[in-house]
């Protein structure tokens, strides 16, 4: 009877441990069609498109609020007559874009803010623009997401949200 039980030990094999290939090409398709499902979901692309946008309106806000504080002040607009000014450019030597004494609207606004709001992206589409003459002042950003905004402002341009008291200046 002990040599069956010996057989019977013998012919056991041991049982291998780890992942076969067909099982971890299961895991693979699983963990991608979950990405995916996540990403479709959760739009990442379109809320960093939304908070910017939201950052936009914010900084011509207080752009606005700028501009209407100096011309109460001065009884004048800020920077040169009849020049478009945008956020990617500097009219002269200066520190930076954003420096509110030498950035890129000519005018010392540091009395009024600390710096000069410049667009996220900040680049050749998407950018702040400023300008005034005579019978005004407007200023526009370039918006990515929230267009309906910009197509409600009151503006002549639908893809730019537009603020100032002459929202015709600024051409499409």
């Amino acid at each position: 009877m002990c040599i069956s039980n010996k057989k019977i030990e013998a012919s056991k094999t041991p049982r291998q441990k780890g992942v076969t290939i067909p099982e971890l090409m299961v895991a693979i398709t699983i963990m991608t069609v979950m990405i995916t499902s996540i990403m479709i979901i959760l739009k990442p692309d379109e809320k960093k498109a939304k908070a910017r946008d939201n950052r936009r309106i914010s900084d011509i806000t207080l752009l606005d609020r700028v501009i209407n504080e100096y011309l109460l002040d001065y009884s004048d607009y800020p920077d040169l007559f009849d020049v478009l000014r945008d956020s990617t450019s500097l009219p002269g030597t200066g520190i930076s874009l954003d420096n509110s004494s030498a950035g890129w609207i000519d005018e010392d606004l540091s009395e009024y803010t600390s710096h000069l709001p410049i667009d996220p992206i900040n680049d050749s589409t998407y950018r702040y623009f400023y300008y005034h003459d005579d019978s005004g002042y407007e200023l526009n950003a370039v918006m990515e997401f929230l267009t309906g905004e910009a197509a409600n402002d009151g503006g002549n341009d639908a893809t730019r949200l537009e603020m100032g008291n002459n929202l015709t200046l600024i051409s499409p």
